[in-house]
């Protein structure tokens, strides 16, 4: 009851002593009369009863507006509900008129004995005034409430639509907006949503589907596709889209469903889905339908009222702004991305050609360059003059500064050719190079150069790169001044074999080193080291050759002097025969040395043998175990009475216990043999030949000393070549420079090692290592 109908009636009753009070006010068509407010009825008794009075009786009341009292007896239940009450002594009613229209009834009742009188009838004016006053505010507060509803009502929606605009604005991804959109539709406005946009070719694409269940949401999503968003469909959506017009149904029902399904698969879906009532809303933009929003509720207690029809509209409407809004965006971000790619396109392919020109032309420059290279290069066989030409080719154009070092055949760099583009550092340059090698860089360490034949650049050197280079303080002092900013370090190689490393430098001033400048100092190593080769083998070649001539030389010689021997002795022995005064003692001993002679011939024909052997790969090994002391004895044993024997020569055997092993014991004995005659020979003043077996570890150490002429160090580097013989005992002391050759070769075949320490006027020491057991397959 209206708190203020419910007041009124209060003072009403106080002002007129009454028991029951009644307020009827008109229904929509004005003609029935049901209670709207009551006091002191029950409300079993009112029901849903009414009062009807006709237009002649309304007229009536407002032209007469005085109080009627009611004759319980003789009225019933259609002139007034009090009338049902047990015990109504009396009965009366006043209509309510304000400006000339009935608002309501005003109905009073007595119980018992208790009467309402004509002495009544003033109050019943006044309390008519305040029940029409009453119902002129109750409908008054009505009316703003409605308005404030109305008024909310509005300022929701525009909330609304101010917050999904806000997010379909936020980003333009339209599909992860129109979801939250979606998303926010239900449940407020929906129980299920679906957004669906076209393509241009005509496709219809689901962007977005929720709903308040996720089995709803699965369900709605497969009969879109399966079959609201075919182009036959005759589904709503399918009518909106082709139609660009909002489907509005407040009240879904069976028929509906068989209108728009598909099928009886569709109609089965559509029922246990159970919409009660659904929208459909096209997004309209441009004059064109983009696509479509379905909203719909399934819940019994909800249907859709026109004005929520107008928010999905607006919703759609904004959507599809935003829609079209992103696509052109993302159309005119397609269209730059594509004309700044034809640009960038336009702008590499330039560029490309530009670059392409500039290789070309640094590459006919390389060309030219290492053309008048090799043009140098091949002036002369002497490669020491030809480098020193090619350092002025190199510097300036290619380098600030530049150097070749190669090796000598004891591993050593040593600096051949140098040249600086300022003619006082040249000489810094050359002070420098005399004490340092380029290998020793801190960052180049000599096994990337050297041993991997790795090049090397260095476009920028970083701070402290000298002081972790410089050997002594002069040595970083003379960097310093050459100031060097960038460095390039090539490898000289040629048939798998390091000649030596060149050294490429720029200055401080001057643009560094880049992958074009180390790209031709590569090739130009190649050509160097290729000249280098060519000339070392020709240097070679011709040293073979003077050897061979030398050795043909000397080899004549050493058969001759037998075979003049022998035929001496020969015609000596004839003379004797032929005499009467034979002498068999003289005869025997001319046949003794003839015999000494032929086996002098035997063994320089064997070691003419080996070294054919040895070259073509021939030499087999003919395993056997033996105690390679007694073998050195026997040797030793041999050269007691031998021809280089002098008086002078002490033949000493220094080996403590036997030394069992496997080796060939024919060419352990070719070993041992060509180390003492050669001790012997090469120590005419005599002295003690030592030779010392012992045994460390796995190895026999065989350890052959004298104590004669010795050798120079340059005369070590060629010792073991063939026909190799020293300078200061080739015409003194007789040999063919092959035993040496022999011996090493034979100590290889069994996987062992000799080396030699000699000094000149000191003798020499050969030192032999050989595994204990050599195996067949060595």
């Amino acid at each position: 009851m209206n708190v203020e109908l419910e007041n009124t009636l209060k003072t009403i009753r106080n002002l007129l002593q009454a028991d029951l009070l009644l307020i009827l006010t008109p229904a929509t068509d004005g003609s029935d009369f049901a209670p709207v407010a009551a006091l002191g009825v029950d409300s079993a008794v009112l029901g849903d009863c009414h009062v009807a009075i006709d237009g002649a009786t309304l007229q009536q009341l407002v032209l007469d507006q005085s109080p009627k009292f009611i004759d319980v007896a003789q009225t019933g239940a259609s002139c007034s509900p009090l009338s049902r009450v047990e015990n109504v002594a009396s009965l009366a009613s006043v209509p309510l008129v304000l400006h000339e229209q009935v608002l309501g009834i005003l109905q009073v009742a007595t119980l018992g004995d208790c009467r309402l009188d004509e002495h009544v009838h003033e109050r019943l004016g006044f309390a008519a005034e305040l029940a029409t006053l009453a119902l002129e505010r109750s409908a008054l507060q009505r009316e703003i409430v409605a308005e404030q509803r109305a008024t909310t009502s509005i300022r929701e929606r525009m909330n609304f639509l101010s917050i999904t605009s806000a997010v379909l604005s936020s980003s333009l991804d339209y599909e992860t907006t129109l979801g939250q959109v979606a998303g926010m539709l239900v449940p407020m406005l929906a129980d299920v949503c679906a957004v669906v946009l076209m393509d241009e070719d005509g496709s219809v694409n689901q962007v977005t589907t929720d709903g308040i269940d996720p089995q709803i949401t699965r369900l709605v999503r497969d009969m879109q596709t399966r079959y609201s968003l075919r182009p036959d469909s005759p589904s709503a959506v399918r009518r909106v889209l082709d139609g660009g017009k909002t489907e509005y149904h407040p009240y879904v029902d069976e028929n509906y469903i068989e209108v728009v399904a598909a099928n009886e698969e569709n109609t089965e879906l559509l029922k246990h889905l159970g919409m009660r009532s659904m929208v459909i809303v096209p997004l309209n933009v441009r004059g064109k339908t983009i696509g479509a929003l379905s909203v719909a509720f399934v819940r019994a207690n909800r249907r859709y009222t026109p004005e929520e029809v107008d928010l999905i509209e607006e919703l759609a409407q904004r959507a599809a702004i935003a829609v079209e809004n992103a696509r052109l965006f993302n159309d005119s971000q397609r269209a730059l991305a594509e004309r700044e790619e034809a640009l960038r396109s336009r702008e590499e392919t330039l560029e490309s050609e530009r670059a392409a020109r500039a290789r070309a032309e640094s590459a006919q420059l390389r060309e030219a360059f290492l053309a008048e290279a090799s043009n140098v290069l091949s002036m002369s066989l002497d490669y020491s003059s030809t480098l020193k030409n090619l350092t002025r080719l190199v510097v300036p154009r290619i380098a600030d500064w530049f150097t070749i070092d190669l090796l000598d055949d004891a591993g050593a760099l040593s600096t051949v050719a140098l040249a600086h583009a300022v003619p006082e550092c040249e000489s810094l340059l050359r002070q420098l190079t005399e004490s340092f090698s380029p290998a020793l860089l801190s960052e180049l360490p000599p096994r990337h150069v050297l041993r991997y034949r790795k090049p090397a650049l260095i476009s920028t050197l970083a701070d402290g790169f000298w002081g972790d280079s410089a050997v002594t303080p002069e040595h970083l002092t003379l960097f310093e001044e050459i100031q060097t900013t960038s460095l390039m370090v090539i490898p000289l190689f040629s048939r798998d074999r390091t000649l030596g490393v060149m050294v490429f430098g720029k200055v401080r001033g001057s643009v560094t080193f880049d992958h074009d400048d180390f790209g031709l100092a590569v090739d130009l190593g190649y050509r160097i080291a290729l000249a280098v080769d060519n000339s070392q083998l020709y240097h070679s070649s011709q040293e073979v050759l003077r050897l061979q001539e030398e050795f043909i030389s000397t080899a004549s010689h050493e058969l001759k002097t037998p075979l003049t021997t022998v035929k001496g002795y020969l015609q000596i022995i004839n003379r004797q025969l032929h005499r009467e005064d034979q002498s068999p003692a003289r005869i025997g001993r001319f046949i003794r040395e003839m015999e000494q002679q032929v086996r002098r011939l035997e063994e320089l024909v064997s070691d003419l043998l080996d070294v054919s052997r040895i070259q073509q790969g021939r030499v087999e090994l003919r395993l056997e175990q033996f105690d390679i002391t007694e073998l050195a004895a026997n040797v030793l044993s041999r050269f007691e009475f031998s021809q280089e024997r002098t008086i002078n020569h002490d033949l000493v055997l220094e080996a403590s216990e036997p030394v069992n092993g496997i080796w060939d014991r024919g060419r352990i004995d070719q070993v041992l043999t060509n180390l003492i005659s050669n001790a012997v020979k090469y120590s005419p003043a005599g002295g003690d030949v030592l030779l010392r077996i012992r045994q460390v570890a796995d190895f026999v150490q065989i350890t052959v000393h004298d104590s004669g002429v010795g050798m120079t160090r340059e005369e070590r580097r060629s010792l073991f070549q063939p026909f190799v013989r020293g300078e200061n005992v080739r015409h003194e002391i007789s040999g063919t420079g092959l035993g040496l050759y022999i011996t090493r070769r034979i100590v290889q075949n069994h996987r062992g090692s000799i080396s030699v320490k000699s000094e000149p006027g000191r003798g020499s020491t050969f030192t032999i290592r050989l595994p204990m057991v050599t195996h067949a397959n060595d």
